[in-house]
């Protein structure tokens, strides 16, 4: 469970035990702003908004990368035995997989099995606490690499939104 304490709205301080989805749904909810970075470029800003169900079981995430308006979802939901992200790119291609929720330092990270451009990949996600809000990044390992490291591809610092 994540345990908070609040430092202005949105912003949490986090002191962990084992997260549960619910708790991440909670303390992800609400309007981000911050910078962002791709392995191909550089963002002045990025606008977050996350969504969580009033049960706690679903969370949605739309991006907006604002140099190129490039938006993408992320939709996470708690079924009885997994959870299910569904997620569309910039480009409006969709993926369907099963990840599982870990703690990872302060914060958590999702990590499920994936295919990307025609290879296998594990998908990471992280979301680890800043002073104020969290830093997003999104990460892959492809697994006919022999490299042991994730490659990021995308990392937002969610700043809440004034």
């Amino acid at each position: 469970m994540l345990v908070c304490a609040c430092l202005s709205s949105n912003s949490l301080a986090v002191a962990k035990e084992q997260a549960t989805f619910a708790d991440v749904c909670g303390v992800i909810a609400g309007q981000w702003v911050g910078p962002a970075a791709s392995t191909a470029r550089r963002y002045l800003a990025a606008q977050v908004e996350a969504i969580c169900s009033h049960d706690g079981k679903q969370l949605m995430l739309m991006t907006t990368l604002e140099t190129d308006a490039a938006t993408s979802s992320w939709w996470f939901v708690q079924l009885p035995d997994r959870i299910q992200l569904m997620q569309r790119d910039n480009h409006g291609k969709f993926r369907q997989i099963d990840v599982s929720l870990y703690d990872y330092g302060d914060g958590f990270s999702f990590l499920g099995l994936t295919e990307v451009n025609g290879r296998e990949a594990l998908l990471k996600l992280i979301f680890e606490p800043l002073a104020v809000g969290w830093q997003w990044q999104q990460q892959l390992q492809y697994l006919d690499d022999d490299s042991e490291t994730y490659q990021v591809f995308l990392s937002v610092d969610l700043v809440p939104k004034v």
